[in-house]
């Protein structure tokens, strides 16, 4: 059997597409289905010739030889929904926002009192080091502890203990 064959036979199998309808429904996203599956057939049409003619001359203890393609047909599907790096989920999943109206809310915090929070954070920062009040305050505009090594050329764990200090003192005041 040449090796475009024995992809064509084992991609047309109905239970890809069922599996594909498994995954999707099980992680709630069952649009992404027929997705999943094009671009598992598309990835799986582009395979190497010789790597499939290798599964086909290794699958002699195996009772059909194409169960190694098989496998291997299984093992890419799987990295395909599985993985944040694959190319189905750059495409697809990674822009996809979850809509909450779907969901049951199991659990809310309470609102916070804005001014109470805003007069706690000034008392504390009346009573904390400029330092930690500086990286906070940057980490909050700059958004992560790499941009703050790049700005201001500290280490980033550096700037890490001192948000988390700030953090501490934050939540451990009486207020």
């Amino acid at each position: 059997m040449k090796p475009t064959e024995a992809i064509n036979k084992v991609i047309v199998e109905e239970a890809w597409l069922k599996l594909c309808y498994k995954w999707c429904n099980r992680d709630k996203q069952p649009h992404f289905a027929n997705d999943l599956y094009q671009e598992f057939c598309l990835i799986m049409l582009e395979y190497k010739e010789e790597k499939v003619q290798n599964m086909l001359d290794n699958a002699h203890d195996m009772n059909d030889p194409l169960d190694l393609v098989r496998l291997t047909c299984y093992r890419t599907l799987n990295n395909m929904w599985n993985s944040s790096t694959s190319r189905f989920y750059k495409k697809y999943r990674k822009h996809f926002v979850i809509d909450p109206t779907h969901y049951e809310i199991v659990h809310v915090d309470p609102p916070i009192n804005l001014d109470a929070f805003l007069v706690k954070y000034q008392e504390v920062k009346s009573k904390c080091p400029k330092r930690l009040e500086l990286m906070t305050r940057l980490y909050a505009e700059l958004g992560s502890y790499r941009e703050i090594e790049r700005e201001l050329g500290i280490n980033h764990q550096t700037a890490f203990r001192y948000v988390r200090e700030f953090r501490d003192i934050f939540n451990s005041s009486d207020n």
